[in-house]
């Protein structure tokens, strides 16, 4: 009986415990789970901050933290409504010492283009030109533009307020009406969307996107469909550099060809949506996603 106890111990901590965290439960969140069995969700909105010499995140009166081992490691998934809550999560489980996906420097400026975009350099997937950020109210004539270009908001997601201007009148219009920061670039002539998966150090596939009928984005979301493809090894190295420069662990970074077969970034989701990458090229991510914060320290 010794001998197995002992056995069990070892076992156990080979095997620590990963609490995936985030503000929905969804098909991927269904699947981290099943994939390891010492693992446990919580939902960001279950949780209240409550601040004093220690600060504790309470959930049904008990804080979350004196749960916990100390050996936990932590997935970070989306923060859709709970964004601050989970920055400040993320901040704190950096002080206490614990493993997370990714970092607290892409968690927090991520979601923000402003931010993110900005810090993105390459000469593999530069970003398209005339790239430039445009704040609310400013005057577009000290500005270079190239018609016809895109805006979109520095917050925007899944495609969201992408509008096309053919002149300078429309996008006027379009910065006196935002109610947040814009970026502008040049509208580019696409012939291919991909999308490069990243989990850790390695590209797990490339997928093809295909905009949906009547649609003006390649986004899952917005019933694009996605079919696995080969990319050359350098630019899965570059998607992999990216990810890693930017402190991101696992990474959906979205570029495209244009019919002069120059490749451009679009962004770098950071935890994105994984089905229909899997469905189109049968890898099992969330198998990849454990392993790595597994072994990851």
């Amino acid at each position: 009986m010794k001998h197995v106890y002992i056995l069990d111990i070892l076992k156990a901590m080979n095997n620590p415990k990963i609490i995936i965290i985030g503000s929905d439960f969804k098909w991927e969140e269904e699947k981290l789970l099943s994939e390891y069995s010492t693992s446990e969700f919580i939902l960001l909105g279950d949780l209240n901050i409550e601040m004093g010499e220690k600060t504790r995140f309470m959930r049904n009166g008990v804080d979350l933290f004196d749960s916990f081992n100390g050996d936990e490691k932590f997935i970070i998934r989306r923060s859709r409504g709970n964004f601050e809550k989970l920055v400040a999560f993320v901040e704190i489980l950096k002080k206490r010492g614990y493993v997370f996906t990714d970092s607290f420097q892409s968690i927090s400026t991520n979601l923000n283009k402003e931010i993110f975009l900005a810090t993105i350099e390459s000469k593999i997937f530069p970003h398209p030109s005339h790239s430039i950020i445009v704040q609310m109210g400013e005057k577009l004539s000290n500005i270079k533009l190239e018609f016809p270009l895109i805006s979109k908001p520095v917050t925007g997601r899944h495609g969201e307020g992408i509008v096309i201007h053919e002149n300078l009148e429309s996008l006027e219009m379009e910065l006196k009406s935002a109610q947040e920061n814009l970026i502008i670039q040049k509208y580019l002539d696409i012939e291919s969307e991909y999308r490069i998966f990243v989990v850790g150090n390695v590209a797990l596939g490339v997928v093809k996107k295909k905009v949906a009928p009547g649609k003006k984005i390649a986004n899952y979301a917005a019933g694009s469909s996605f079919h696995s493809v080969d990319l050359a090894k350098k630019y899965l190295d570059e998607a992999v550099n990216l990810c890693k420069i930017q402190e991101i662990d696992i990474g959906g970074v979205d570029v495209v060809k244009t019919k002069e077969g120059k490749y451009f970034i679009l962004e770098i989701n950071r935890c994105p949506e994984f089905k229909a990458f899997s469905q189109a090229t049968e890898v099992n991510v969330s198998k990849n996603i454990i392993d790595f914060i597994i072994q990851k320290s």
